[in-house]
């Protein structure tokens, strides 16, 4: 259901860290908790939220030529006059010149980038312009206004074949090498200088294997295939069974490579990684059998019981911690160094905690998530004094470990609340950029999708203190979810009002009040669902304030007699917050009011969570959050966890210690 993790902060150490929490639900907003300490730092001269008001005649004329961009230079500059510095007037400029593209005067267009520096506008006019002088093979002209500034890859391979045909042919080799190592097949418009690639010397079929390398880790087999035709007889046999084994893993036993190479190693590699992820047992005794015939050498040995240890921890199972120790982790081998921690925690094997913990790369070690159990291990093992001082440095940051760690000694939580503070000038002057002005002219429009690419586009091209003062104009515009993403770029993570505002207040907390629900929690979820953006969409197909996906929208409306027209209905926050606060309350009823059950149901499914459970006894509800299988899910619980304290803090509530929302996870049998 919230499959997708939108706007929500990066998380940065420190005293600012923004919090990677979560919240155990068990009721109302009731209860005996901890008072909120604040240290708030208001600007000495507040500046003055701009006002970006245009006559309603201007919008009309806008949305009028939008659906009938002007045919004919006359009533191009007659509409151009009508509305003199409406903001809005490029998208009309761009509409009127792209009509007849293949045949507009190049001095037309071109006076257009030259006038248009910047924006989605100019972005698109470039791109086409660009295709057409492909097409007509104006290279001079195309190398003149190419940007490989986020350029599609058509226009990379023009690029390509453009430095070819004017002589820098060298280069565009390299350039034209880099494009064709690609997982993916690549379009036409690329042909003509993978051609011209593929018959010079630069190609060889050891650049073919590493394509076939990059092709076969997405799973592409088809391109896989084609590629085969710039092998040599040996190494097509060993792609086909690189095929072979990713279709049938149980092959990998007996499957025959001709002479022993480091090629073969590879595909071994990946046959036996690939069988151990469902199957580990199998893996192992596929890997006892390919050592009787001398295959596994260290990178088969090495891969083997590198994804036997992960599935088995992925599944929870002690056997990981046997296999861990076999493993020789690269140095950069992030994901198997944390899931061998994870593991130890979880089978309260503390020693190996500590082990664990002492082999990461320094800077992961400083990471909270580590203190934390370093200092928990240290506190299992008799040394409590350096437990403590772990536990107080980790308690002065507001984050989940460090809202953990005041819990485990008792402090209160640091909640370090700092307003940014941007100069008026500034503001100002940032309120006056072009782009400024479209991105909030285009949010009055009710254009959202177009105002958050004008926005990106502006972020693109400000400074700092330019950034701090865009976040309070959105802030003060009420588009809180730019604010959000747009603070985070510059990794200002103390300002709670901007980074945890407070809409639809009294529509949440009416919801709240109806299902028994906490209001922060509510809060702390839409926050981390959607960051506020009610029209946002996921990848999955999640849709609104609280990322419902269609199809459970279909199910809640059912639940609650109301009438079904479509998924656009849940682009109505009235409509999202219904159905989303209903399912929350559903998700909570299902798990006996556990919230972090509850977080995690709601953003993976409550049938997946119950297999995550103890298979027997209950467990220590930080160790289960921190061995949850996916990543994403992970997070979440920690932030709606952490999202909760603060919105008990913003709503100036008494705020209830993430260790009373944190009972012991329960068995299988229990829920």
């Amino acid at each position: 259901m919230a499959g997708c993790t939108p706007p929500s902060d990066a998380v940065s150490p420190g005293r600012g860290t923004p919090p990677e929490a979560e919240v155990s639900d068990t009721g109302a907003d009731t209860g005996a908790g901890i008072e909120p300490i604040v240290s708030v730092r208001a600007p000495a001269t507040p500046p003055i939220c701009p006002a970006m008001e245009f006559p309603q005649g201007h919008r009309d004329i806008f949305e009028q030529a939008q659906k009938n961009p002007p045919r004919s230079p006359q009533a191009w500059e007659a509409l151009r006059a009508d509305l003199g510095d409406y903001p809005l007037l490029p998208y009309i400029e761009y509409a009127y010149l792209k009509r007849d593209l293949s045949t507009a005067a190049n001095a037309s267009i071109e006076s257009f980038l030259e006038r248009r520096p910047g924006g989605p506008v100019e972005k698109w006019m470039r791109e086409r312009w660009l295709g057409q002088l492909a097409a007509r093979k104006d290279w001079q002209r195309f190398m003149r206004w190419y940007s490989d500034d986020d350029a599609p890859i058509a226009l990379r391979c023009h690029h390509a074949l453009a430095r070819h045909e004017t002589g820098e042919r060298r280069q565009a080799l390299d350039e034209a090498q880099s494009l064709w190592l690609s997982p993916r097949s690549l379009p036409k418009a690329c042909d003509p200088i993978f051609a011209t690639y593929l018959s010079s010397d630069r190609f060889s079929a050891d650049i073919a294997w590493q394509r076939i390398g990059l092709a076969m880790k997405k799973g592409n087999l088809g391109l896989v295939r084609y590629l085969e035709r710039f092998l040599g007889e040996e190494d097509r046999r060993l792609s086909n069974l690189w095929r072979e084994l990713h279709r049938d893993p149980d092959r990998i036993a007996k499957a025959r490579i001709g002479k022993d190479s480091e090629r073969a190693r590879e595909v071994l590699g990946y046959g036996i990684d690939r069988l151990a992820r469902n199957e580990p047992l199998s893996a192992a005794d596929a890997l006892l059998e390919l050592e009787e015939r001398g295959l596994a050498g260290k990178t088969v040995r090495n891969a083997a019981a590198r994804r036997i240890a992960l599935t088995f921890a992925l599944r929870r199972d002690r056997r990981a911690l046997q296999w861990m120790p076999l493993t020789d982790p690269a140095p950069d081998d992030l994901t198997l160094m944390r899931w061998r921690v994870a593991s130890a925690v979880l089978h309260d094997e503390w020693q190996q905690v500590l082990e664990g913990i002492a082999i990461m790369p320094s800077k992961e070690r400083e990471r909270e998530r580590w203190l934390w159990w370093r200092a928990r291990a240290l506190e299992e093992t008799g040394k409590e004094r350096q437990a403590r001082r772990i536990f107080e440095s980790l308690a002065e940051k507001r984050d989940y470990y460090g809202f953990l760690a005041a819990d485990r000694i008792g402090a209160e939580y640091r909640f370090n609340h700092e307003a940014i503070a941007p100069e008026a000038e500034i503001v100002e002057r940032v309120a006056r950029l072009a782009a400024t002005r479209r991105a909030l002219e285009l949010m009055a429009l009710g254009r959202t999708a177009a105002a958050r690419r004008e926005w990106s586009f502006l972020l693109d091209t400000l400074d700092e203190k330019e950034v701090l003062a865009a976040s309070w104009i959105a802030d003060c515009r009420n588009w809180h979810g730019r604010a959000i993403a747009t603070i985070a770029r510059v990794k200002k993570w103390d300002d709670l009002e901007l980074r945890f505002p407070l809409p639809y207040r009294e529509a949440i907390e009416e919801r709240a009040h109806r299902h028994d629900l906490s209001s922060a929690a509510l809060f702390a979820l839409i926050r981390q669902e959607s960051a506020f953006i009610p029209d946002i969409r996921s990848g999955a197909g999640a849709v609104g304030l609280m990322q419902i996906m269609p199809r459970t929208g279909q199910s809640i409306a059912r639940s609650l007699n109301r009438s079904w027209r479509g998924t656009n209905q849940l682009l109505s926050p009235t409509t999202n917050l219904d159905f989303g606060s209903y399912y929350l309350r559903r998700m909570l009823d299902s798990t006996q009011g556990n919230l972090p059950l509850a977080a995690a149901s709601y953003n993976a499914g409550l049938s997946r969570v119950k297999t995550w459970l103890p298979t027997d006894d209950s467990i220590d509800a930080v160790a289960w959050i921190d061995n949850i299988p996916f990543t994403e899910t992970r997070r979440y619980v920690r932030r709606v966890l952490t999202y909760t304290a603060i919105y008990e803090y913003r709503l100036g509530r008494p705020i209830t210690r993430l260790q009373d929302r944190l009972p012991e996870v329960p068995g299988r049998g229990g829920l």
